[in-house]
């Protein structure tokens, strides 16, 4: 089971992907800050495969958090959830979203790997 980190500081949607995910069959973790996150990741007996991350968070947003958890793991995918197009190119998907599209982008990163 693949692990899947997701970290977007509004709860509702967060729910929302965790729950699309874990339905999905894989492995969430869940956190509401990049701090928190970067604890989780550390922590976690399975690193993540990918990071699902807001771009735009109070206090450290998704570019920092996803530098700084490849930096430790270099194997881990990023997709980039916003409401705004990023500046630069990235895995993006734009909010708001279906959780099949989230669903969908995870497993397609997740193959590209296996390819």
């Amino acid at each position: 089971m693949e692990t899947i980190l997701v970290v977007d500081d509004s709860e509702p949607l967060r729910r929302l992907m965790v729950r699309a995910l874990a339905r999905a069959g894989f492995s969430v973790i869940d956190a509401p800050s990049a701090q928190l996150a970067i604890t989780l990741a550390e922590k976690s007996p399975a690193p993540p495969r990918v990071l699902v991350t807001d771009l735009a968070m109070p206090g450290m947003g998704g570019e920092e958090l996803a530098a700084h958890l490849t930096e430790i793991n270099s194997d881990l995918r990023v997709l980039f959830t916003s409401g705004r197009a990023p500046s630069k190119k990235c895995a993006f998907l734009a909010k708001p979203f279906a959780p099949s599209d989230l669903v969908s982008r995870v497993r397609a990163m997740l193959s590209a790997d296996e390819a």
